[in-house]
């Protein structure tokens, strides 16, 4: 889907403004409902793989904090492992979580260990349909609706990503991140007007995109 008037240029400014938003080490009152919505005991988790350095579980804790909202912890893991074996990290999970969301397609943790996976390989086809899946198990979760938009915007979907986004405020108004990719989008789109009110809404966020020398446009 071809967004409205954006470039190859202008697609890829917003897709980097995306990563930043998503990753970098925003105030932690960016967003006040950090992990409201989901329907998976993520702390669980967290509490089980806090201290293991295993990759895998590494991995396992990064899409926990990913899902809860703590970009910047997850975003720390993420960093860490990309020092390592990543991509074959990412193929063996890929290998062995399709295997259990083919016994059980219900698998929230496996789904979003394939999509993540999938991500860091740049085979962003096949994670747009792992984060699909994520969310439409766990509809309430804005996170995963945030990376899912990533992931469109990343092959220049920004139309489908700007709906997603529509659909993705009510779930938690106040969430700056959803706001800021609002705006990003809008602006993409050539809606000026929207983009701006957006923006405002987001102020942390947006400063934050400012300080990391990030430019949204043509």
């Amino acid at each position: 889907m071809k967004g409205h008037g954006h470039t190859k240029s202008g697609a890829m400014a917003l897709f980097l403004g995306l990563v930043i938003a998503l990753v970098t080490n925003l105030n932690p009152d960016v967003n006040s409902a950090r992990a409201a919505g989901s329907i998976y005991q993520w702390s669980n988790l967290i509490e089980a793989y806090q201290k293991s350095t295993v990759p895998e579980h590494r991995l396992i804790l990064a899409t926990a904090y990913a899902n809860t909202g703590r970009l910047e912890d997850a975003f720390e893991i993420f960093r860490e492992l990309s020092q390592g074996a990543y991509t074959e990290l990412s193929q063996a999970v890929i290998a062995k979580y399709s295997a259990r969301t083919q016994k059980d397609p219900r698998d929230i943790l496996a789904w979003n260990l394939q999509a993540f996976a999938y991500y860091a390989l740049a085979k962003y086809d096949e994670a747009i349909l792992c984060f699909r899946q994520v969310v439409a198990l766990d509809s309430q979760n804005v996170w995963p609706r945030h990376f899912l938009a990533l992931s469109l915007a990343a092959v220049k979907k920004i139309d489908e990503a700007v709906a997603l986004l529509e659909e993705t405020l009510p779930l938690d108004p106040g969430n700056q991140y959803t706001h800021l990719l609002l705006a990003m989008g809008y602006y993409e789109q050539g809606r000026y007007a929207a983009a701006f009110w957006h923006l405002l809404q987001s102020p942390k966020a947006a400063a934050n995109l400012a300080r990391y020398g990030i430019k949204v446009g043509k």
